[in-house]
């Protein structure tokens, strides 16, 4: 009974536990056509994706991180707000060291994937990877703060994959 109709699906490969909301980009986001004018199909809908490796964590951590994806997914309707690519969102659902996660299409470097267009619209799909206090305060403490937190972490080799890792900042 929420609007949008939205759906968590659950998928195994390679010792990779994936999660993908489903239903997210029915309804565009509030403010993205203010934002972004005549640019605004291209950044309004969104679907956002997690990728857990089974090496690194648990059960039940994986689990944990799932339910906090599952409740970020409407934040843009539950806030008139909108999330786009180096957002960060607050999570107590993160294991440690980790407390916030950004949101990235560039941290992704397996096969291919095109979602379909919902309405004429460019469907975006956002990696949630995990960051520490540290990142999350760097990522804030300037303009586009978020682009530069991914631009290090893929020079430090961090992928869509959530791995164990130290702060890299």
């Amino acid at each position: 009974n929420q609007w949008p109709p939205m759906a968590l699906g659950k998928f195994e490969k390679d010792n990779v536990i994936y999660f993908l909301s489903m239903g997210v980009s029915i309804r565009p986001m509030p403010w993205v056509s203010y934002l972004y004018n005549d640019n605004a199909p291209a950044y309004r809908r969104m679907e956002i994706a997690l990728a857990v490796s089974k090496d690194d964590y648990t059960e039940e951590e994986i689990t944990r991180m799932a339910e906090g994806i599952s409740g970020m997914v409407d934040i843009p309707w539950r806030h008139i707000s909108w999330l786009g690519e180096g957002h960060t969102i607050g999570s107590g659902k993160l294991p440690a060291p980790f407390e916030s996660i950004v949101l990235s299409a560039a941290l992704y470097n397996g096969e291919s994937i095109t979602l379909p267009e919902m309405y004429g619209d460019k469907v975006n799909l956002f990696w949630t990877s995990p960051i520490t206090l540290s990142e999350r305060e760097f990522a804030h403490r300037r303009p586009n703060g978020g682009y530069e937190l991914l631009e290090k972490m893929i020079e430090g080799d961090v992928t869509h994959i959530v791995r164990k890792r130290d702060a890299i900042v």
